[in-house]
């Protein structure tokens, strides 16, 4: 996913622990582990025996750990979300809280997938995976160009007062954090 230069800017101008800013610094380690999976997948998919492919399996198998543990991510965002409907902006929050089931149903998919790997066949297993993790990927590209360049400037022309979003912060520290952490 290429970020501009001028997205890139409006997020490196927040405060540090703002919450926008954490949200975008954290796809940024989501994109991160999406591209370990994509070049993983990429080296999988030309694999031709099951036995020559455990390394690759064992890395999949982490990439899916790791998106399974961006849980609290989400639940974070949805903090976001329920500030915006609160305050009449309805449609692109409900939307991007859908997105949130599909993703969490993906990435379950994805990792259930590679937990059977020796429960199927090899050329039908990296079929479903390479279904699985484009699906996965594009889905969840899509999803966070939405934030970043739609989503995330919305809620901060819609939300003007500092105390909401430290509120918002309040809340989000009481989910807790998964990739990053913000400093106190």
């Amino acid at each position: 996913m290429e970020i501009s230069l001028q997205i890139r800017a409006f997020y490196d101008a927040l405060p540090k622990n703002h919450m926008l800013r954490i949200f975008f610094n954290e796809h940024e380690l989501i994109l991160e582990i999406m591209e370990k999976m994509r070049s993983t997948n990429s080296l999988l998919q030309k694999t031709d025996h099951k036995v020559d492919a455990d390394e690759l399996i064992d890395a999949l198998l982490i990439c899916s750990e790791r998106l399974l543990d961006t849980v609290s991510h989400l639940d974070r965002e949805e903090v976001l979300y329920n500030e915006m409907i609160a305050r009449k902006m309805v449609g692109p929050p409900r939307v991007m809280a859908m997105d949130h089931k599909i993703l969490i149903r993906n990435k379950n998919l994805f990792y259930n997938t590679m937990l059977q790997h020796n429960k199927t066949e090899w050329d039908a297993f990296r079929l479903r995976v390479n279904d699985l993790y484009l699906t996965l990927y594009y889905k969840l590209w899509d999803h966070l160009q939405k934030e970043h360049e739609e989503i995330f400037f919305l809620a901060f022309d819609l939300i003007k007062d500092d105390k909401t979003w430290t509120e918002m912060s309040e809340a989000c520290d009481k989910i807790g954090y998964d990739l990053l952490i913000p400093a106190s």
